[in-house]
């Protein structure tokens, strides 16, 4: 049986030791018509595969459907390998991106996927390097619903960005400035040069500052909180910091970094947003939201973005990281000091003849 390598969580618990990669996992078939057997170039570690690993989940991760031993990873890109007959409008050699459901992996050599699943895009022609078509689904689409679906911005209205060197602020600020016309766009960072360099109207740095001293009565129409926590939803209020009849738009909720999250948590946290989002209704006051991506539904919008150099796809300076190299990805990405997407390369060959199919390639589209 053909083997291929590939990133396996066997355990929960600190993820430098229940993280292996594997050298010896059977390469999938297709078994359905609409399947279509993608070799992965790149992938990207998010957050969320290192608090699974960790076990910040509890039992919240079972409920998932996550058993050891999973994949883990989410974004992806790649060259499609071999399609199931009745896939037709993609085809061998093409390059494709995409997002697959978190335990069900993209960091392994070669992975299954689905358009009924909305898995599988293609890469449009010279937008994008492979690497950076890996980088942008989760974030780039998760922010792009925050700020337009959930948070209705328009153009002239002034917003402020909590985390604004996230990956999700950092694509939030070119969005405010290119795309929505935002007035007024604030951030709370410490890398003011990069954030300006985005388009960001003003940076403050929480390090040096208490944000929201600083921005008492500023009366933001939008807020965007990349970072959780409930106390950044009171002081806002407490402050002034949003308007009377602002929208504050929350892609954390209230789950701080370290937030262990339990049953317990889980139902606390989301008892809590369903009270202010009906006192909200209700008081026609702040509208207060928690996003939860819904896959797949703008990422064709996302693309265009790209597309039309509006949006530029973000990717953090040491990337890529090698496979070999997995652990220093992960430390990395736990300590939460990316500035972009951290991206793992698996496939051998670069990018100049990421179209071109090498041996293994031939090997695996014969495959009867």
């Amino acid at each position: 049986m053909s083997t291929m390598k590939g990133l396996q969580v066997i355990d929960f618990g600190d993820y430098s030791e229940v993280v292996k990669l594997n050298t010896d996992l059977p390469v999938p078939k297709i078994t359905a018509p609409d399947e279509i057997l993608v070799k992965v170039h790149f992938a990207t570690l998010h957050i969320g595969d290192v608090k699974i690993s960790n076990g910040d989940m509890g039992g919240m991760a079972s409920l998932m459907g996550f058993k050891p031993p999973f994949t883990p990873g989410q974004d992806y890109s790649g060259t499609i390998i071999e399609v199931g007959a009745s896939v037709t409008d993609l085809k061998v050699g093409d390059r494709v991106f995409g997002e697959v459901d978190l335990g069900s992996g993209s960091l392994s050599e070669y992975i299954l996927v689905t358009q009924r699943a909305k898995e599988v895009y293609p890469i449009p022609d010279g937008s994008m390097s492979m690497m950076e078509a890996a980088s942008i689904q989760v974030s780039l689409e998760t922010t792009h619903q925050a700020l337009t679906t959930f948070g209705k911005v328009q153009s002239g209205e002034s917003i402020l960005i909590i985390g604004g060197s996230t990956v999700v602020g950092l694509y939030a600020i070119q969005i405010c400035k290119n795309v929505l016309g935002c007035r007024n766009i604030t951030v709370i960072s410490t890398k003011e040069e990069l954030c300006k360099s985005l388009g960001a109207d003003r940076v403050v740095n929480y390090k040096t500052q208490k944000w929201e001293e600083t921005l008492k009565d500023a009366a933001f129409d939008v807020i965007l909180d990349v970072m959780g926590g409930s106390k950044s939803w009171k002081d806002c209020r407490s402050h002034r910091v949003l308007a009377d009849k602002g929208r504050y738009v929350t892609v954390a909720g209230d789950f701080e970094q370290d937030t262990k999250i339990s049953c317990c948590v889980m139902c606390n946290v989301m008892c809590s947003v369903m009270c202010r989002k009906i006192c909200s209704c209700c008081c026609g006051r702040q509208k207060y939201t928690m996003v939860n991506q819904a896959r797949s539904k703008t990422i064709e919008d996302c693309v265009q973005l790209i597309v039309d150099g509006k949006v530029k796809p973000m990717v953090d300076d040491e990337s890529p990281f090698a496979l070999d190299d997995y652990m220093a990805c992960y430390k990395k990405c736990d300590a939460r000091t990316a500035h972009g997407k951290l991206v793992i390369q698996l496939a051998k060959d670069n990018e100049a003849n990421a179209n071109t199919k090498d041996e293994d390639d031939e090997k695996y589209e014969e495959r009867p």
